[in-house]
């Protein structure tokens, strides 16, 4: 066993047919921010793959929406969409903390009533809105 190791601990699981489980636990802290990769090239190696097939599931939806029919109204939704892709494009940092800032809901006052059961992905407010920052 690695001496190194965080050790092991256990976590009481709620009773499953008269049987107590228990389960064990990594007791670990997590940094602030995970290690990067030393250079470009080394982050180019690391992660090129798994993001060039994001890339393509990204153009395989837009691909089957504009193949769908209907749908006259541009949908709020892809309103956001579009405009998360402008960030990305727009070759400035922090595009994560934007992205996300841009599809939540900005408002602080709770709504009287919730339409959905769900978050829908994106402020509905959010039509014809274009990211300031």
């Amino acid at each position: 066993m690695d001496e190194d190791a965080p050790p092991l601990q256990s976590t009481a699981m709620p009773s499953v047919g008269g049987t107590q489980a228990t389960l064990p636990v990594l007791s670990c802290s997590m940094p602030d921010r995970l290690p990067l990769p030393v250079d470009r090239a080394a982050a180019l190696e690391l992660y090129f793959a798994e993001h060039r097939s994001k890339l393509l599931d990204i153009a395989a939806f837009l691909d089957r929406l504009d193949r769908a029919a209907g749908g006259a109204q541009e949908d709020f939704r892809l309103v956001a969409f579009r405009q998360a892709l402008d960030i990305l494009r727009d070759g400035r940092t922090q595009r994560a903390r934007r992205v996300l800032e841009m599809l939540s809901d900005p408002t602080s006052e709770p709504i009287d009533f919730a339409g959905t059961k769900g978050a829908t992905g994106a402020w509905a407010g959010i039509q014809g809105m274009r990211n300031a920052e």
